[in-house]
């Protein structure tokens, strides 16, 4: 199974959710890259590519996405960020 790392800097962005919905909502789909590491778009805009390099995807939660990073040597998928989907483009 794939290890799932969690990025300090989304830790930091989970701040930003106010609805508890949501906030687990964005854990439970996190959790699903452990089995699913290639889950979401390798469609980014390109300031998130540039910013995090590497096989980046992004992952929707209304209204936010999940930024995803799979490092395939390690088999491990990094949690980097969480962008409102508003401010992603």
């Amino acid at each position: 199974m794939t290890k799932l790392v969690v990025s300090e800097g989304f830790e930091r962005d989970m701040g930003m959710v106010e609805s508890d919905r949501v906030f687990e909502r964005i854990l439970s789909t996190a959790k699903l890259l452990e089995t699913m590491p290639f889950m979401g778009s390798r469609d980014v805009p390109e300031s998130i590519a540039r910013k995090y390099e590497g096989q980046v995807r992004k992952i929707p939660v209304n209204p936010f996405d999940i930024v995803t990073i799979y490092h395939p040597d390690a088999d491990i998928v990094e949690v980097a960020a969480l962008i409102h989907q508003r401010g992603a483009w």
